[in-house]
Formats: C-alpha cells, sequence, structure tokens
C-alpha cells in the first residue's frame, strides 16, 4: 500500500471521498485537484496532459486568464532567474504573447520548444497588438491574437507546457509549474 504522501489526487480521493478538491492539504499553494501529489507538499506540479480530463487540459491549454508565450526550452533558466521575458531586464522592447497556446506552430521555430504560461492580469504594461496598425512590429501569427507586455514577469509565472515532438506534429505533452520549471529535463 502506498504511503499518504504518494498518493496521486485520485488515489487520495478514493481513500478519503469527502477530501476537498478546491482545499490545500499539504498547504503548498496548489489546489488539491490540481496537485499532483496533495499531502507532499514538495511535490505538486508535473502534469501528463494526455492523462487529464478535457475541462483539466482546457484550463491549462485554452484559458482566457493565461497568456502563452512561446521559447525554447534553454531559454528557461534565464527566464525564471531574471524573472522577465525580455533580454534586458526592466528594459528593451516589449515581449509577445497569444491567446493561444498553439502547439504545432512552436515546432516551426523552435528545436525544444515550450510554451510558458503567465497570468494575464499580473504582467506589466500589457495591450493587444493591433494588426491594422502599421507603426507596431509585423505579427507573425495574427490568428493568435498577440499580446504586448514590458517588465517582470516573476509575479506572472505559472508555468511551462512541453511540447515533446511525437512524430511530424508537436503535441502539448506536460504541464509543469512555476516550482519544477527549472529542474524538469525536455524530452525528445
Amino acid at each position: 500500500m502506498k504511503s499518504k504522501k504518494d498518493l496521486t489526487w485520485r488515489q487520495a480521493l478514493s481513500r478519503n471521498p469527502k477530501l476537498n478538491p478546491l482545499g490545500d492539504a499539504d498547504r503548498d499553494g496548489r489546489l488539491n485537484m490540481f496537485d499532483c501529489r496533495p499531502f507532499d507538499k514538495k511535490r505538486d506540479g508535473v502534469f501528463i496532459l494526455s492523462q487529464l480530463s478535457q475541462k483539466k487540459r482546457a484550463a491549462i491549454l485554452n484559458n482566457k486568464k493565461y497568456l502563452y508565450h512561446k521559447t525554447e526550452h534553454s531559454n528557461i533558466r534565464g527566464i525564471v532567474e531574471k524573472g522577465t521575458l525580455q533580454n534586458q531586464p526592466m528594459g528593451g522592447k516589449p515581449f509577445s504573447m497569444s491567446e493561444d497556446s498553439n502547439p504545432t506552430v512552436v515546432h516551426k521555430e523552435y528545436k525544444k520548444p515550450v510554451v510558458i504560461v503567465l497570468e494575464r492580469k499580473k504582467l506589466h504594461k500589457l495591450k493587444k497588438l493591433d494588426y491594422d496598425n502599421p507603426e507596431t512590429f509585423a505579427p507573425t501569427y495574427p490568428s493568435e491574437k498577440e499580446w504586448l507586455a514590458e517588465g517582470s514577469t516573476r509575479k506572472a509565472l505559472r508555468g511551462i507546457i512541453f511540447n515533446e515532438k511525437s512524430g511530424p506534429q508537436g503535441a502539448p505533452s506536460r504541464y509543469i509549474t512555476e516550482e519544477d520549471m527549472i529542474k524538469t529535463k525536455f524530452k525528445r
């Protein structure tokens, strides 16, 4: 029999049907239903997307409260440590994000693609890219509804979506929360 700390959310719920999905049993800041190990404070943040329900997948991949920034896996450490998506901390040109976590576009541009998930209301100087305005830099994918922001992303970071290659197209394979972003390796 598994120890209490090793139980997944489903296993914990089957052992204790009164466990509140909106509670936080291990007090790690992650709701029980989104915590991969709801009784272990040290493990809460790696989700295999194909194993999640359609509703939970949508809450990560197509959530209106998030914006998505596509980048190379090798950039993650610098982004997390600097707390910004810009090359120069707190300066430089605005960085772009989209309302779409579209994984197929990512594999066209990156060798090891990931999508950073950012909480929209915690981003600074957020403005929607106006595709009809010739003064804004050329949009890459107008269908994605791109946004621009500046400055620190530290409070907005929620995690990353790994888009590991499976066949000719990429597919979102894992979601890793902010606590585990740096230490999780990309799989090919």
